[in-house]
């Protein structure tokens, strides 16, 4: 939740007294008038074991009847751990478009967005974006993977590409709408791209 959004729910705490219950992965991006109206709580962080993971996946192939290889399972939770959302996001996207799942068809984060990185050098933005949104990639990594690859090509406008990820990093954090943003910043870095 970006910073406007953080204010306008602390207008509506002063107002109304409601009752909240906010999760966060990071307390140091809730603003400080939202943590002193909460009481905090730390919860374990220690990740799951690789073999609860695969435990929980089989239970979830098992209910939605997925075809899928031993080894694909277990590729899943080996380039996703130890994010678990991670796992059941790439297990549901592979399911849409798989019919049976094999460990080919399993691929890491990363090389699924330097293939995306790629089509935006060469291709159609309109399916670039229309890939992101049908497989629900998390925008803010997508978009701090092609920093990654922007810093090792071998543009001429390196800095004002790099400058462009920036901004659009910069307005998704303040609570411009994620696909919006990139979709902005794509198109502003394929220009930088050519010249």
């Amino acid at each position: 939740m970006g910073k406007i959004a953080q204010d306008a729910l602390k207008s509506i705490m002063e107002k109304y007294k409601p009752i909240f219950i906010l999760t966060a992965n990071n307390v140091d991006k809730i603003i400080e008038p939202l943590q002193s109206r909460c009481k905090g709580f730390m919860f374990n962080l220690q990740s799951p074991p690789k073999d609860k993971c695969i435990e929980r996946l089989r239970m979830i192939i098992e209910k939605e009847k997925i075809i899928i290889s031993v080894p694909a399972i277990e590729k899943i939770v080996g380039v996703n751990y130890p994010s678990m959302r991670d796992m059941i996001k790439q297990l549901q996207r592979l399911s849409l478009e798989k019919e049976s799942i094999e460990i080919a068809d399993v691929k890491l984060p990363t090389d699924i967005y330097k293939e995306l990185y790629n089509k935006i050098k060469t291709g159609n933005l309109q399916e670039v974006r229309k890939e992101w949104i049908e497989r629900g990639y998390v925008l803010r990594d997508v978009l701090k993977e092609f920093f990654e690859l922007v810093l090792v090509d071998t543009f001429t406008k390196k800095a004002n590409i790099i400058q462009t990820i920036a901004e659009t990093e910069y307005k998704m954090a303040v609570g411009c709408d994620e696909d919006i943003a990139l979709f902005y910043g794509v198109i502003k870095m394929k220009a930088l791209m050519k010249e």
